[in-house]
C-alpha cells in the first residue's frame, strides 16, 4: 500500500506536456520494481522460449506479438538490464499511472493515423538505439490474442482482412 501511494504521488507530479529528453533514473527504478511484483501478485505463470538468443549486452529492437495486456510488464521483468522503452499507441499515454511511467522512461507514442508523425517516432527510436540510450520494444500487430495463444505475424498485404479486437 505504501509503495502504491509513492507511485501514485510520483505519477501525479509528471507533466506529459514537457518532453522527456533523458530517462528518469527514479522512474526506471520504479519500473524495475513493479513488473516482478505485479507478476507475483497476479500469480502469473510465464513460460519463455528462446530467451537465451536475446542480446546480453548492447541495444536491440524487440519485435513481438501480443498475447495479452501483461506482455509489456513481462518484457520489463525479463529485460531489466536492457533499459527497455516501447513504441506504443497514443491512447496508452492517457492511462494515469502507466502513461506517466512510460513518459518518464521515454516510451514513444505513435500516431497510427498519420504516416509522417509515425515515421518521426520510428526515426527517433532508431536514433535512441544508435546513441545507445535504450533498447526498443514494439508490438506491430497492435492487438492482443483473442484465444490466448501466440500467433504468427500477419504479412504486409494491406488488402487482407483480419479481425481486430480492442478490449
Amino acid at each position: 500500500a505504501v509503495f502504491f501511494l509513492v507511485l501514485w504521488i510520483s505519477c501525479a507530479l509528471v507533466d506529459l506536456s514537457v518532453p522527456q529528453e533523458k530517462e528518469s533514473k527514479y522512474f526506471r527504478l520504479l519500473v524495475k520494481l513493479i513488473p516482478p511484483a505485479a507478476l507475483r501478485i497476479l500469480l502469473a505463470k510465464v513460460h519463455t522460449r528462446g530467451l537465451e538468443k536475446t542480446p546480453k549486452e548492447g541495444r536491440f529492437l524487440l519485435v513481438c506479438n501480443h498475447i495479452n495486456d501483461l506482455d509489456p510488464v513481462t518484457l520489463l521483468a525479463y529485460f531489466q538490464k536492457s533499459q527497455l522503452s516501447f513504441i506504443t499507441k497514443r491512447e496508452n499515454m492517457s492511462m494515469f499511472i502507466v502513461g506517466k511511467l512510460m513518459h518518464k522512461i521515454r516510451c514513444h507514442p505513435i500516431n497510427r493515423e498519420n504516416d509522417r508523425e509515425a515515421l518521426k517516432t520510428i526515426l527517433n527510436c532508431i536514433r535512441m538505439l544508435q546513441l545507445d540510450e535504450a533498447s526498443i520494444a514494439v508490438f506491430p500487430e497492435g492487438y492482443t490474442s483473442v484465444d490466448g495463444k501466440l500467433h504468427h505475424f500477419r504479412h504486409g498485404d494491406k488488402y487482407c482482412i483480419y479481425p481486430m479486437y480492442d478490449f
